[in-house]
C-alpha cells in the first residue's frame, strides 16, 4: 500500500469521526424545536430557584438568630413549627406569581407551539394543544397539593442526622414549588398560543 493511500484513508477517517462528533455535540433540528416548547418552562423554573434560594436565605438567618437577640433560648421545635407552614404557603405563592410573570420567552413559547401543533395532522387544528394544556394543569395541580403537604418524616431524620432540620422543611416544598412555576408557565404558554393572533404560519 502506498504512503498516498494511506494518507488518503487517515484523512477519510478523521473527517467521519469528526462529523460523528458535530453529531453528537449539537442537537439536531427536531431536538432544538422541542427544546423551545419548555424556554417558558425553563425560565420559570430558574427564576423561581432564584426566590426559593432567597427567601430560604432569608429563614435561615431568622433561624440562626431566634426569635429576637432578647429571646436566644426559643427552641428549634418552636422555630420549626412556625416555619414550616410559612416555607410551604411562600414557596407556593411564589411558585403561582412566577407561572403568571410575563415575559419574552413566554411569547416565544407560545409562537412556537402555536405553530408547531398547528402542523400535525388533528380533526381540530387545537385539539392536541388542548390536550396538553390540560395536562400540565393537572400535574401543576398535583404538585401544589404536594407542597402543602408535611415533608415525609425521612427527610426530617435526614435532616436531624445532618444538624439541618430545617432542610426538610425547606427542601420538599421548594422542589414542588419549582415544578408548579415550570409546569405553570409552560401551561400558560400553551393557553396563550390558542388565542394567539391569527397570521400566516
Amino acid at each position: 500500500m502506498s504512503a498516498k493511500t494511506c494518507c488518503r484513508q487517515r484523512l477519510n477517517s478523521t473527517l467521519k469521526y469528526s462529523r460523528s462528533r458535530r453529531r453528537l455535540s449539537s442537537p439536531t433540528r427536531e431536538e432544538a424545536s422541542v427544546l423551545r416548547l419548555f424556554h417558558a418552562g425553563i425560565f420559570a423554573a430558574a427564576l423561581q430557584a432564584a426566590v426559593v434560594t432567597s427567601l430560604t436565605a432569608a429563614v435561615w438567618l431568622f433561624w440562626q438568630q431566634g426569635w429576637s437577640p432578647r429571646e436566644p433560648s426559643t427552641s428549634s421545635a418552636a422555630l420549626l413549627a412556625v416555619a414550616a407552614p410559612f416555607l410551604r404557603a411562600g414557596y407556593t405563592l411564589t411558585s403561582i406569581a412566577v407561572a403568571f410573570t410575563d415575559s419574552r420567552f413566554l411569547d416565544a413559547t407560545a409562537d412556537h407551539v402555536r405553530r408547531t401543533f398547528h402542523t400535525l395532522p388533528a380533526t381540530k387544528p387545537n385539539s392536541a394543544a388542548v390536550a396538553l394544556f390540560s395536562q400540565l394543569c393537572l400535574v401543576s395541580f398535583g404538585f401544589m397539593i404536594l407542597a402543602l403537604e408535611e415533608p415525609p418524616a425521612l427527610l426530617f431524620a435526614v435532616g436531624r442526622y445532618i444538624g439541618y432540620p430545617l432542610l426538610a422543611v425547606a427542601a420538599w416544598p421548594a422542589l414542588w414549588s419549582i415544578g408548579i412555576a415550570s409546569f405553570g408557565a409552560t401551561a400558560r404558554a400553551i393557553n396563550k398560543s390558542l388565542n394567539w393572533p391569527k397570521r400566516d404560519l
